[in-house]
């Protein structure tokens, strides 16, 4: 198993715990060994109707892992892109970093996600403005905050664990 396998495997693990300890908030739709598919709840955000900009509090996203990951950081796409300068309105990309890291894992993509969808960060460098309309635009939007769950250690060897037998049984 390669590093970039062993990372989003790891992944994985994280957002099934983060799912568990924050079923109010977090749903996962699918995944795969490149992406994940998700939807945020109870999270206000605005997107663009044929009246004008309403108010949703689901947004559904895709999280996805690129080619040389973890060396290149997730990247993340709405379904429905939200009224925002750093989400992309043609395909939904939102530039969630204004330091890419390895370090950045699934948890800090949702919690940048959920920031830019409630309004609470803008990167305000011209090279990451798509939507020059929504700078400044609104104040903070509410939202409920994801939390860790209580141990990250278990849940991720539980879901190590699942994986592995999901591995054997499929071979």
């Amino acid at each position: 198993m390669s590093l970039r396998e062993r990372r989003i495997a790891n992944e994985l693990a994280m957002l099934v715990a983060l799912a568990e300890c924050n079923a109010d908030v977090l749903q996962i739709n699918a995944s795969s060994s490149n992406e994940f598919d998700v939807t945020l709840s109870r999270t206000t955000g605005l997107v663009r109707s044929m009246g004008g900009l309403v108010q949703r509090s689901e947004h559904r996203l895709t999280l996805r892992f690129p080619r040389y990951f973890p060396s290149l950081p997730i990247e993340a796409y709405f379904r429905h892109p939200v009224f925002h300068p750093n989400v992309d309105v043609s395909n939904g990309f939102a530039c969630l970093w204004l330091d890419p890291s390895p370090r950045h894992n699934v948890f800090h993509a949702l919690q940048m996600a959920q920031a830019l969808i409630t309004f609470r960060t803008q990167n305000l460098d011209p090279r990451h403005l798509t939507q020059t309309e929504a700078v400044s635009a609104t104040s903070p939007l509410p939202f409920t905050a994801l939390v860790c769950p209580p141990d990250w250690g278990s849940a991720t060897r539980r879901m190590r664990a699942a994986l592995e037998r999901r591995r054997l049984t499929s071979a």
